[in-house]
């Protein structure tokens, strides 16, 4: 939801929205479900008056929620209604909204900054006679034929003995009830949220990668899988092996196939793989102070999450692309899900409407609706987090979604409060760590950790690091 500028009119929205939809395939989806399976064809045009809707306001805050959700509702991919665009037009004087609903078919996070951005490029444009917008590097249909093509390359088909070896793990029991994909849906959603105070937080967003050259999900997943260890360990289930997590990425890397560029493409490209986090077996009590175990686990799970091969879609190439190995197809796969959004900002609830510039999330933005209600869930426990921006600095943001029919409540606050102690106990530890190299670092000689550990040892003795 934005606010707008006192100058807009209906005339260049249409103008402007015309331009969005012929530069960006995917807002001209359709989905089509013959006998073969569903297929998402782009449609050669829409019309803008197809899309915009204009209504008249006397308070454009007041008339945001309802709006809103009619605006949502009328998405329907099957019809091709892929985007929806409201203006609560509240006059000349006063600020007014303009709503956009985009289905998640058609977008993913990375979209919305594009989508916004054009939406003002191309309203300048029409204000100066012309809307129009280039064409994009790479066209969501581009991509979705290129990578169908790439499916039976021997850059992805040599990656089969990669991931059958690692789904050879087993996947962390978490619940004693089998899931249900009948009964195990949206609707009955329960979510467990914390929040990691600032002080940590930038902690680890800024010392993670100077102590170890690690990232944020790097220090994710080792606080996730040393608290997993622990949270199973106490329900009687020690995991003998590593963590099995699945992982979901944005997909949006120029080096999978041909030199794609989806920096200006709207679209919803999203990877989702497993990973095999190793990990020490740490006593609980020694983790919490965040000692030389917790750089352990921290480079560990590193080195687990650099061993992927581009970024994980080889893994979907290869269970779902148009030549699917069956094996992959049958594997159990992991039980819990972790995605991270990076770093994300909003808009200031202190400043008034009215000094908010044009263009910007309005400040009264309602939150991002929750999905269909019978959609089924595809793992127990679903991980959202992300770092967001506050008034006394960034915060790491996490929710826990599951189904309440698998878990009870106590026991997912249990994990939660296992991966916070973790956290705070990573947080702990890179505030005084000397860090260190990790094989990943080394891309010219083939060293292990221990002998890393060693050279690293002798350099520091004479002052050498």
């Amino acid at each position: 939801m934005l606010t707008t500028p006192p100058e807009l009119t209906r005339e260049h929205l249409l103008a402007a929205v015309a331009a969005l939809l012929a530069r960006h395939d995917a807002l001209r989806l359709r989905l089509e479900r013959p006998g073969t399976g569903p297929v998402l064809r782009v449609r050669p045009q829409v019309p803008a008056e197809e899309v915009v809707t204009h209504v008249r306001v006397d308070d454009a805050a007041a008339a945001v929620a309802g709006v809103h959700e009619g605006a949502r509702s009328e998405l329907d991919p099957d019809e091709g209604a892929m985007l929806r665009v409201v203006w609560c037009d509240a006059g000349p004087e006063r600020p007014g909204r303009l709503v956009l609903a985009a289905h998640h078919l058609a977008v993913d996070a990375v979209s919305w900054p594009i989508l916004v951005a054009d939406l003002v490029a191309a309203h300048r444009g029409a204000r100066g006679g012309l809307a129009a917008l280039p064409t994009p590097r790479t066209g969501y249909a581009r991509w979705a034929a290129t990578l169908a093509a790439a499916g039976g390359d021997p850059r992805w088909t040599d990656q089969r003995g990669y991931w059958a070896r690692l789904l050879e793990h087993p996947a962390p029991q978490l619940s004693t009830v089998r899931p249900d994909p009948r009964r195990d849906v949206l609707a009955t959603a329960r979510t467990r949220s914390f929040i990691l105070p600032a002080e940590d937080t930038t902690t680890l967003v800024r010392d993670a990668a100077g102590a170890y050259s690690a990232t944020v999900p790097d220090v994710l997943c080792s606080a996730l899988a040393l608290a997993l260890r622990e949270w199973l360990r106490r329900r009687g289930r020690p995991l003998d092996g590593p963590v099995l997590l699945d992982l979901e990425g944005h997909g949006r890397h120029d080096d999978l196939v041909g030199g794609l560029d989806l920096t200006e493409t709207v679209g919803w490209f999203t990877v989702l793989y497993p990973v095999a986090i190793d990990g020490p077996d740490a006593h609980w009590p020694d983790l919490l102070g965040g000692g030389a175990v917790v750089g352990r686990a921290l480079r560990e799970a590193k080195e687990s999450l650099h061993a992927v091969p581009d970024h994980g879609a080889g893994f979907g190439l290869l269970r779902h692309g148009p030549r699917p190995d069956p094996g992959l197809v049958a594997a159990d796969t992991p039980r819990l899900a972790l995605n991270y959004l990076g770093r994300v900002g909003g808009p200031d609830p202190a400043l008034p409407v009215d000094r908010v510039p044009a263009w910007s999330t309005a400040p009264d933005a309602p939150g991002f609706p929750a999905g269909d209600p019978g959609l089924p869930f595809a793992h127990p426990i679903e991980v959202l987090a992300a770092v967001q921006d506050g008034p006394g600095g960034p915060v790491l943001a996490v929710d826990l979604t599951w189904p309440s029919a698998l878990l009870d409540d106590a026991v997912v606050e249990e994990l939660a409060t296992l991966w916070t102690e973790a956290l705070r106990a990573h947080a702990t530890h890179l505030r005084a760590a000397e860090g260190g190299l990790t094989p990943s670092d080394l891309r010219s000689v083939a060293l292990s950790q221990d002998e890393i550990d060693a050279v690293t040892a002798r350099l520091r003795a004479v002052g050498g690091i």
